[in-house]
C-alpha cells in the first residue's frame, strides 16, 4: 500500500448497488459493508456498515470490488510502454466483453518477468455507481481493486503479478 495507514472497505455487488445506501437488496440478505482500518500494516480497527473510524487526510482509502462484477484477463503487451500498454488492455478488455470500449473501465498490472499482465475490466458505470456510494458515506476512495486479486498467488505457477497500476 502506498500509506501506513488505510482503510479497507468492501464496495456494494452490482445486483444491490440501488439498494446499498438503505440495506435492501430485493429478496437477498441485504448487503453490508464491511471495512478495515490498517495502521502501519496492521488491522487496528474493524467493522460493518457506517460507523467508520476517524480517518486523516494520509489514510489511504481502497474500496474492494466484488468479485463477480470485474472481469479479469491474462495478456501480454511486449514492447509498448506503460500508457501504451494500458491503451492496449483497454482495448484487449473491450474485445472480450459485449459493452463497448467507451463504456467499460480497466486497469493493468506491471508486467511479470515474461511480459504477462493481469487486466481488470468493468463497467464504467459502475465505477461511478461505487464512487457515488463512498461519497454518501463521506469517504474518499483513493483506489479500488477486484476482490479477486486479493487472493494469494502461486507465483512457482507461473501466475501474473497481483499489484494494479
Amino acid at each position: 500500500m502506498k500509506s501506513a495507514n488505510a482503510m479497507l472497505i468492501t464496495l456494494p455487488p452490482a445486483d444491490s448497488a440501488a439498494g446499498a445506501a438503505s440495506g435492501a437488496a430485493g429478496d437477498a440478505a441485504p448487503w453490508r459493508a464491511q471495512w478495515w482500518r490498517i495502521v502501519d500494516g496492521q488491522i487496528s480497527a474493524r467493522g460493518q456498515d457506517g460507523g467508520w473510524p476517524e480517518l486523516d487526510a494520509a489514510t489511504w482509502i481502497v474500496g474492494i470490488a466484488p468479485a463477480a462484477d470485474c472481469m479479469l484477463h491474462h495478456a501480454a503487451f511486449p514492447g509498448l510502454t506503460e500508457k501504451q500498454a494500458a491503451s492496449a488492455a483497454h482495448l484487449f478488455a473491450a474485445g472480450q466483453s459485449i459493452s463497448p470500449a467507451t463504456q467499460l473501465h480497466s486497469a493493468i498490472t506491471a508486467a511479470d518477468g515474461s511480459g504477462q499482465r493481469i487486466v481488470a475490466a468493468c463497467a464504467a458505470a459502475q465505477i461511478a455507481q461505487w464512487t457515488g456510494w463512498a461519497d454518501t458515506q463521506d469517504l474518499s476512495l483513493a483506489t479500488i481493486i477486484p476482490a479477486s486479486l486479493l487472493v494469494p498467488v502461486d507465483d512457482g505457477a507461473g501466475a501474473a503479478p497481483d499489484a494494479m497500476t
